[in-house]
């Protein structure tokens, strides 16, 4: 259990700034996230993987093609377009890594697997969102609020170094619009996020963050969604998929979602829940980058499919079956970068302690990525990368 004083101390040494923005985290959490491009990159690559996706979307009954979902599913899928990668080739019926787990989420996310016994009657009642074991940070139940819009954060200290350039570099593409001052007034104005640039005037909005907080909550959405497009994932690597993109706003190239990575802020602390401070400084405690919190989606896809194992396992012979390391490798291809949904760390998190009645997933090594060894595909594939990994920093190096 990390200690809250250390953390505190850590906490103090950089004082104004986002807190996974500083010394000496930031540099070797920067290493790894590159490490980790790579390595998301080999695993949503993988025909192997591809096809442990579609082994458990049969295993675990998910219409294999869109017609024979039901109308309330086929809805989804197509509502699902503009923001989730996999909606349209799933539509399509394509085989592809993507269109495989979708299928098999929204399968698992069907309102008759709502517990009537959830906590919040209003949030996350589906029964998948169930932690297991009291070392997941999830546990007991998947509600706690590991990240927060970037609408709703209270001060500029929340806001990561890489999404405030982000922002600015937009903002200044559209203040130096050729059009001149007007057209720039108008695209706010579009959006209704031109109150506080009419009132201050232009040459006084020059800093997009300071712009921001001068917006009410209301304006503040309707400036980053609408004007910034930073509720978009912006990872242009798409190769693995088999998409035609057309109905994403900022462009075909660029993988559509809406969560993870430039859209929303992992938190550090919350007076009220001590969980998430403490997997805060997990992270920070072994140099793991971070980019939206623990991974619901995993929790579900691997509760499911970890159901439909053990309740096989009772007439029949499961031993052909993908094991539940080898469909959280596919949690890993789906989600990880160059994709930024998710990083290792909180995909290895929320996997804590689901369980088929044999097997039961662990999180052991937390310095390195070690864990992928409980394969032989996770092996081959983790020294596929044993070259680049040596290249890594000392400091930040990846121990097999």
């Amino acid at each position: 259990m990390p200690d809250s004083k250390a953390f505190d101390d850590f906490r103090r040494r950089d004082a104004g700034r986002n807190i996974f923005d500083c010394a000496p985290y930031y540099t070797k959490a920067s290493a790894r996230v590159e490490f980790e491009r790579k390595l998301g990159q080999t695993l949503c690559d993988a025909p192997e993987i591809r096809d442990i996706a579609r082994r458990i979307r049969e295993l675990t009954g998910a219409p294999m093609r869109f017609e024979d979902f039901d109308a309330k599913a086929q809805a989804k899928i197509i509502d699902e377009q503009v923001g989730i990668g996999g909606a349209d080739e799933c539509l399509n019926s394509r085989d592809t890594l993507d269109a495989h787990v979708l299928a098999t989420l929204i399968k698992a996310e069907a309102s008759h697997y709502d517990d009537p016994h959830a906590p919040d009657k209003h949030r996350r009642r589906n029964m998948f969102n169930a932690a297991p074991h009291p070392e997941n940070p999830m546990h007991p139940w998947n509600l706690r609020e590991f990240d927060v819009p970037i609408a709703q954060i209270k001060s500029p200290v929340q806001l990561p170094d890489r999404i405030r350039d982000v922002m600015q570099s937009r903002w200044e593409t559209l203040r130096h619009n050729p059009a001149g001052e007007d057209a720039f007034l108008k695209v706010l104005a579009h959006a209704g996020a031109d109150r506080v640039m009419r009132e201050d005037g232009f040459t006084a909005c020059r800093d997009v963050v300071d712009y921001m907080f001068r917006c009410d909550l209301d304006e503040r959405r309707k400036l980053l969604h609408d004007v910034l497009d930073i509720t978009w994932s912006t990872a242009e690597y798409t190769d693995d998929e088999d998409n035609g993109r057309w109905l994403n706003p900022i462009g075909s190239h660029v993988r559509q979602h809406r969560t993870g990575d430039r859209s929303n802020m992992v938190r550090t602390s919350d007076r009220n829940d001590p969980a998430i401070g403490t997997w805060a400084f997990g992270a920070i405690l072994h140099d793991k980058p971070v980019i939206s919190g623990p991974s619901g989606h995993t929790l579900r896809y691997l509760n499911h499919y970890a159901q439909c194992r053990e309740i096989a396992a009772y007439s029949g012979d499961v031993s052909d079956w993908p094991s539940l390391a080898e469909a959280r490798m596919v949690m890993m291809a789906n989600l990880m970068p160059p994709k930024n949904h998710h990083s290792y760390h909180e995909i290895m998190s929320a996997s804590i302690g689901v369980s088929d009645g044999t097997e039961m997933l662990h999180y052991r090594d937390r310095a390195t990525y070690a864990d992928l060894n409980d394969t032989a595909l996770g092996a081959k594939l983790l020294g596929k990368l044993k070259d680049e990994a040596r290249q890594m920093p000392a400091d930040a190096q990846v121990k097999e």
